[in-house]
Protein backbone atom coordinates (compact mmCIF):
# COMPACT_ATOMS: atom_id res chain seq x y z
CA UNK A 1 0.00 0.00 0.00
CA UNK A 2 1.23 3.52 -1.00
CA UNK A 3 1.74 5.78 1.68
CA UNK A 4 0.05 9.52 0.42
CA UNK A 5 -0.51 13.15 2.15
CA UNK A 6 -4.43 12.07 2.14
CA UNK A 7 -5.65 15.04 4.23
CA UNK A 8 -3.32 17.84 2.76
CA UNK A 9 -4.70 16.31 -0.59
CA UNK A 10 -8.47 16.71 0.12
CA UNK A 11 -8.13 19.96 2.25
CA UNK A 12 -6.34 21.19 -0.68
CA UNK A 13 -8.29 19.54 -3.72
CA UNK A 14 -11.86 20.97 -1.66
CA UNK A 15 -9.59 24.51 -1.33
CA UNK A 16 -9.15 24.35 -4.95
CA UNK A 17 -13.03 23.65 -6.03
CA UNK A 18 -14.29 26.19 -3.72
CA UNK A 19 -11.95 28.87 -5.00
CA UNK A 20 -12.78 27.96 -8.61
CA UNK A 21 -16.50 27.56 -7.67
CA UNK A 22 -16.87 30.47 -5.42
CA UNK A 23 -15.23 33.06 -7.66
CA UNK A 24 -17.20 32.27 -11.08
CA UNK A 25 -20.58 31.54 -9.47
CA UNK A 26 -19.79 35.11 -7.65
CA UNK A 27 -19.26 36.93 -10.61
CA UNK A 28 -21.27 35.50 -12.67
CA UNK A 29 -24.48 36.29 -9.79
CA UNK A 30 -23.11 39.78 -9.47
CA UNK A 31 -22.91 40.81 -13.46
CA UNK A 32 -26.71 39.34 -13.85
CA UNK A 33 -27.92 41.76 -11.17
CA UNK A 34 -29.59 44.67 -12.84
CA UNK A 35 -27.40 46.95 -10.10
CA UNK A 36 -23.78 45.78 -10.98
CA UNK A 37 -21.45 47.97 -12.42
CA UNK A 38 -18.75 45.72 -14.31
CA UNK A 39 -15.50 47.18 -14.22
CA UNK A 40 -12.55 45.62 -16.06
CA UNK A 41 -10.45 45.69 -12.26
CA UNK A 42 -13.20 43.64 -11.45
CA UNK A 43 -13.52 41.28 -14.50
CA UNK A 44 -9.17 41.08 -14.64
CA UNK A 45 -9.41 40.09 -10.89
CA UNK A 46 -12.07 37.03 -11.03
CA UNK A 47 -9.97 35.98 -13.76
CA UNK A 48 -6.71 36.24 -12.28
CA UNK A 49 -8.62 34.45 -9.00
CA UNK A 50 -10.07 31.43 -11.35
CA UNK A 51 -6.11 30.95 -12.38
CA UNK A 52 -4.98 30.65 -9.09
CA UNK A 53 -7.53 27.99 -8.05
CA UNK A 54 -7.28 26.07 -11.38
CA UNK A 55 -2.85 26.24 -10.47
CA UNK A 56 -4.04 25.37 -6.99
CA UNK A 57 -5.82 22.07 -8.49
CA UNK A 58 -3.06 21.20 -10.61
CA UNK A 59 -0.42 21.39 -7.44
CA UNK A 60 -3.02 19.44 -5.47
CA UNK A 61 -3.29 17.09 -8.30
CA UNK A 62 0.62 16.72 -8.50
CA UNK A 63 1.06 16.31 -4.51
CA UNK A 64 -1.11 13.26 -4.98
CA UNK A 65 0.93 11.47 -7.99
CA UNK A 66 3.86 12.75 -6.69
CA UNK A 67 3.92 12.24 -2.96
CA UNK A 68 7.80 12.33 -2.66
CA UNK A 69 7.95 16.24 -3.57
CA UNK A 70 5.45 17.14 -0.84
CA UNK A 71 6.97 20.29 0.39
CA UNK A 72 7.37 21.86 -3.22
CA UNK A 73 4.02 20.91 -3.83
CA UNK A 74 3.12 22.00 0.18
CA UNK A 75 4.87 25.32 -1.19
CA UNK A 76 3.08 25.64 -4.44
CA UNK A 77 -0.61 25.31 -2.82
CA UNK A 78 -0.12 27.57 0.44
CA UNK A 79 1.30 30.00 -2.23
CA UNK A 80 -1.50 29.92 -4.36
CA UNK A 81 -4.46 29.45 -1.97
CA UNK A 82 -2.98 32.75 -0.03
CA UNK A 83 -2.91 34.52 -3.37
CA UNK A 84 -6.48 33.78 -4.15
CA UNK A 85 -7.78 36.48 -1.60
CA UNK A 86 -9.10 38.09 -5.06
CA UNK A 87 -11.64 36.11 -5.09
CA UNK A 88 -13.51 38.37 -2.89
CA UNK A 89 -12.96 41.10 -5.40
CA UNK A 90 -14.87 38.85 -7.87
CA UNK A 91 -18.41 39.72 -6.78
CA UNK A 92 -19.95 39.08 -4.11
CA UNK A 93 -17.15 38.39 -2.47
CA UNK A 94 -16.91 34.71 -4.52
CA UNK A 95 -19.84 33.95 -2.18
CA UNK A 96 -17.69 33.61 0.79
CA UNK A 97 -16.63 30.46 -1.06
CA UNK A 98 -13.53 31.79 -1.84
CA UNK A 99 -12.30 32.86 1.29
CA UNK A 100 -13.45 29.15 2.81
CA UNK A 101 -11.37 27.41 -0.28
CA UNK A 102 -8.39 29.86 0.77
CA UNK A 103 -8.21 29.04 4.76
CA UNK A 104 -8.78 25.15 3.05
CA UNK A 105 -6.26 25.61 0.87
CA UNK A 106 -3.24 27.20 3.13
CA UNK A 107 -4.26 24.37 6.01
CA UNK A 108 -4.32 21.52 2.98
CA UNK A 109 -0.72 23.38 1.83
CA UNK A 110 0.46 23.28 5.09
CA UNK A 111 0.08 19.57 6.07
CA UNK A 112 1.34 18.88 2.95
CA UNK A 113 4.63 20.51 4.00
CA UNK A 114 4.49 18.97 7.31
CA UNK A 115 3.98 16.09 6.23
CA UNK A 116 6.43 12.61 6.55
CA UNK A 117 6.05 9.69 4.91
CA UNK A 118 6.66 6.28 6.54
CA UNK A 119 5.15 7.44 9.83
CA UNK A 120 2.93 5.29 11.06
CA UNK A 121 2.11 2.55 8.64
CA UNK A 122 -1.28 0.74 9.11
CA UNK A 123 -0.54 -2.88 8.63
CA UNK A 124 3.45 -2.76 8.45
CA UNK A 125 4.43 -4.14 11.93
CA UNK A 126 7.67 -6.03 12.39
CA UNK A 127 8.50 -7.82 15.55
CA UNK A 128 7.18 -6.03 19.08
CA UNK A 129 6.20 -3.17 16.20
CA UNK A 130 9.45 -2.14 16.22
CA UNK A 131 10.95 0.16 13.15
CA UNK A 132 14.47 1.14 11.70
CA UNK A 133 14.97 3.76 9.72
CA UNK A 134 16.65 3.80 6.36
CA UNK A 135 19.85 4.80 5.69
CA UNK A 136 19.00 6.04 2.32
CA UNK A 137 15.57 7.60 2.52
CA UNK A 138 15.41 8.54 5.80
CA UNK A 139 11.84 6.56 6.34
CA UNK A 140 10.61 4.25 9.42
CA UNK A 141 10.23 0.17 7.76
CA UNK A 142 9.97 -2.45 9.84
CA UNK A 143 12.45 -5.16 10.81
CA UNK A 144 12.78 -7.75 8.57
CA UNK A 145 13.45 -5.94 5.07
CA UNK A 146 16.42 -7.24 3.11
CA UNK A 147 15.49 -3.34 0.86
CA UNK A 148 13.82 -0.74 2.09
CA UNK A 149 9.95 -0.95 0.92
CA UNK A 150 10.27 2.60 -0.47
CA UNK A 151 13.24 3.59 -1.99
CA UNK A 152 15.26 -0.44 -2.54
CA UNK A 153 18.20 0.47 -0.75
CA UNK A 154 20.07 -2.17 0.26
CA UNK A 155 20.00 -2.41 4.08
CA UNK A 156 22.37 -3.95 6.79
CA UNK A 157 21.09 -6.99 8.17
CA UNK A 158 20.27 -6.07 11.90
CA UNK A 159 18.23 -7.81 14.48
CA UNK A 160 14.87 -6.20 15.97
CA UNK A 161 15.86 -5.30 19.35
CA UNK A 162 14.57 -7.63 21.67
CA UNK A 163 12.24 -6.78 25.04
CA UNK A 164 14.73 -7.30 28.09
CA UNK A 165 12.69 -8.14 31.83
CA UNK A 166 9.55 -6.57 32.59
CA UNK A 167 10.08 -3.43 34.70
CA UNK A 168 10.17 -4.36 38.50
CA UNK A 169 6.75 -3.65 40.18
Amino acid sequence: MEERPLTAFILSLLGSVFVIVGTILGFALYSSSTYASITTFMAILTGVSVALGILMLAMTLMLYSRPELHVAWGVAILVFAAASITSVFSGYGGLGLGVIGMVLGIVGGAIAIAWRPGMGMPGMVGPAGAYRVCTSCGRMAPFGYAFCPFCGTPQPAVSPPTPGPPPPR
